[in-house]
């Protein structure tokens, strides 16, 4: 359902002309990292598609023309949208609203309005699960990619290894090409450019990830330097540059064919971390240092999530089971006599206190020897 433009308050905002407006969008598209580019631009499409207008140039004029009062509005009603009508995670809706947001702010420091957009995304939790395949189950991966036939093989061989030994992102892998790996080194690496930085750093590869590469070259070919890393081996895709969504789709036919539940490439990431923490024996600087997160205590969620430390602080904290229904077990036996029954207490409607078993149904007055509680009208 498209946004009844109507309700917006009166236009008060800047009236920019075509050519000014597809003159923004261009110069907002050179000035943002390559990973944030695809996103933004589906995120602004569907803000596009929701104001009733499926060009973005004709979005963007509306959004800049009708004022700080009006965009604030829209802000604000497509973030009702995304997170109340069409249920997206609080995730996916702080990224479309930064989208937007960002648009503006860069409009505003080309000098093209004088103000920001100052609604706020929804409260998310980062890291809310950080569990993912066992390292057994990784090996069945490695191994149902071996059993394929032809560059299939090596191909998804090499790309579980970097996502996993390397914990690599998906978009970080996607990005590869061929001129970024030194495997003939002295210390092989591969160049990466980590997750909202604009140059790339040299990371060390292990020996066995070395030699999976190679394994992928020799029958991909290095002809071609700046040639896409991790391409297509087969139908219309082939010899183009595996989008994130076929390195997922990747992982899932391994999946399957591993006979595992399936792994989606953060899952791979997240395993690879708390391996990491396991063979460090939870040293989180070192883990840190291995899976480049800038925050140390992101490192302490997964160290907490590696040794259950909830749990078991939970189990320790929970009282026995049985406790405090001796009495109850007690009355109930003249009901049924059927001990340890699920019963419950009821109030009756003179507001005594009764007994009911769901078994039976028969209820009746507690004796006053019993010493049973009653409700002393307080919390």
């Amino acid at each position: 359902m498209s946004f009844d433009l109507t309700s917006l308050p009166p236009r008060k905002g800047e009236q920019l002309g075509p050519q000014a407006v597809r003159a923004l969008i261009d110069d907002f598209w050179r000035n943002l990292l390559p990973v944030s580019r695809a996103g933004y631009l589906s995120d602004l499409k569907r803000f596009a598609k929701w104001l009733g207008t499926g060009d973005l140039d004709q979005a963007v004029k509306i959004l800049l023309g009708h004022g700080p009062g009006g965009a604030n509005v829209l802000a604000l009603r497509w973030r009702d949208e995304l997170s109340n009508t069409r249920g997206l995670a609080p995730s996916n809706v702080n990224r479309h609203m930064s989208a937007l947001k960002s648009l503006i702010t860069f409009a505003r420091t080309l000098g093209l309005v004088e103000w920001t957009i100052a609604i706020k995304g929804v409260r998310s939790q980062a890291y809310r699960d950080t569990r993912g395949p066992k390292p057994e189950e990784v090996v069945k991966l490695l191994e149902a990619a071996d059993k394929q036939h032809g560059q299939y093989g090596s191909r998804d061989g090499a790309l579980v290894r970097l996502l996993f030994d390397m914990a690599l992102r998906r978009i970080e892998v996607h990005e590869l090409s061929l001129s970024h790996l030194e495997l003939d080194a002295a210390s092989p690496g591969v160049w990466v450019r980590g997750k909202g930085k604009r140059e790339r750093t040299l990371l060390p590869i292990a020996p066995p990830t070395v030699q999976a590469l190679k394994r992928w070259l020799r029958v991909r070919g290095t002809s071609v330097p700046t040639a896409p890393l991790f391409v297509g081996v087969g139908g219309p895709w082939k010899g183009r540059r595996l989008s994130g969504r076929q390195v997922a789709n990747v992982l899932a036919k391994l999946s399957r064919l591993a006979g595992v539940a399936r792994v989606r490439p953060h899952g791979l990431r997240h395993s690879s971390i708390t391996h990491a923490l396991d063979k460090t024996g939870g040293d989180v600087r070192r883990a840190q240092a291995f899976s480049r997160h800038a925050r140390l205590d992101t490192l302490m969620i997964y160290d907490d999530a590696r040794q259950e430390i909830q749990k078991k602080v939970g189990e320790q904290v929970a009282l026995p089971v049985g406790a405090g229904r001796a009495k109850r077990d007690r009355l109930l036996s003249p009901c049924c006599n059927v001990r340890g029954c699920p019963d419950y207490l009821g109030n009756d409607e003179d507001g005594g206190r009764w007994l009911v078993c769901p078994r039976c149904h028969k209820k009746w007055e507690p004796h006053p020897d019993d010493d049973l509680e009653t409700d002393g009208g307080g919390a």
